[in-house]
């Protein structure tokens, strides 16, 4: 039986890892070049393989080969690729796998052989897909649809005080907003189902997941996290809202809520009420996104979730304002509040950066 020629299997050349000066300059394309080039085999169709009458050598070669390409690449990923805030530039975590022989770092040209096709999983070969240590980044597009609804009406929403991080219980009308949502979003089938650690959020998502249990549908797992809250109001928690904008945007003349976002913007709202407090608790402009963007990479980050899947989750009102003012196109009415109850539905697209990740479908419904 014949041997297939050595010159049919190329080693892996040794990488040297990039000095961090040079990180920038290397993307997906140089280690799929990398990978390509140095570590695949010169001859790897099947006609190849049985005119050299040894196909199982040729094929065991070829997986050994490919085991060593993705070591070094994968190695190579880890130094080279630029980031931002512990992700791939350019990318979100969209979902987490180990890399095994069958996950190679993929570019936007898909490598064609029919070994590869046979080993890979269908979604490991959508276009644009590379893997970076333990998470899998995917330059196609993966959309989660966000049904984001605003806690039902609680006591202090009734007597009109800020309330952020700190919490009171639902009314009666806010028992009846939560049940409401439940029955416009009974419909939906969702892969997940995400609240604030606030009793109100965690009240709200209870009696829409009940309802929609009822309609026939699974029921998720509610996770509740920090990321999720209302902005942090600091010393004026719990405070009247008229008294505590007044502290706020008076000083820079904008004595009310309203006239500090006209002159200002939503950053001035937030920047002005911490410069006020005097404990400087209260969340700053800065603080407040790295903390909500936070929470869309937990979403991301669900191995659970996939293209096109639907979300729940419970939000506040402020949140849902400044989701609107950041990403939503003309033809808003933002001078009006979400009502309590209310449905928001955002389009996340996870593999796209946050600041062009959301696409706003409705308010306010």
């Amino acid at each position: 039986m014949m041997m297939v020629p050595s010159a049919a299997v190329k080693k892996p050349e040794t990488t040297t890892p990039t000095p961090n000066s040079e990180m920038a300059s290397h993307d997906a394309s140089s280690m799929h070049s990398q990978l390509t080039t140095s570590s695949m085999m010169t001859a790897t169709t099947p006609s190849d393989m049985i005119d050299h009458g040894s196909a199982k050598t040729c094929v065991t070669k070829f997986m050994m080969g490919l085991t060593n390409a993705l070591t070094s690449a994968r190695n190579s990923a880890k130094t080279a690729m630029p980031r931002i805030g512990g992700w791939p530039m350019g990318c979100m975590p969209g979902r987490r796998r180990t890399i095994t022989a069958a996950a190679m770092v993929r570019t936007s040209q898909r490598v064609r052989n029919p070994f590869i096709d046979a080993i890979m999983p269908e979604r490991g070969v959508r276009a644009g897909r590379y893997a970076v240590g333990e998470i899998w980044c995917d330059n196609g597009a993966m959309i989660l649809h966000l049904h984001l609804v605003r806690h039902g009406q609680t006591y202090f929403n009734r007597y009109n005080r800020l309330q952020g991080w700190s919490n009171s219980p639902l009314t009666e009308a806010g028992l009846a907003d939560a049940d409401k949502a439940g029955e416009k979003l009974k419909g939906f089938d969702f892969t997940a189902a995400y609240c604030s650690d606030t009793t109100r959020a965690e009240q709200t998502a209870a009696r829409i997941l009940d309802i929609n249990e009822q309609a026939g549908h699974s029921r998720p797992k509610l996770v509740a996290d920090m990321h999720f809250r209302e902005q942090f109001y600091g010393y004026f928690e719990g405070q009247d809202m008229a008294m505590a904008w007044w502290a706020a945007g008076a000083p820079h003349g904008a004595k009310t809520y309203n006239a500090i976002v006209e002159q200002y913007g939503l950053k001035g709202t937030r920047d002005f009420l911490k410069e006020a407090d005097p404990f400087h608790d209260a969340e700053s402009d800065d603080e407040y996104w790295s903390r909500v963007e936070a929470g869309f990479a937990l979403i991301a980050s669900n191995p659970d979730l996939k293209d096109g899947d639907d979300v729940l989750q419970i939000s506040h009102g402020n949140t849902l304002l400044s989701l609107m003012h950041r990403f939503a196109g003309p033809g808003y009415d933002l001078s009006e509040r979400p009502a309590n109850g209310s449905v928001t539905s955002l389009d996340f697209d996870t593999t796209k950066p946050i600041g062009e990740a959301v696409t706003v479908v409705s308010y306010n419904q």
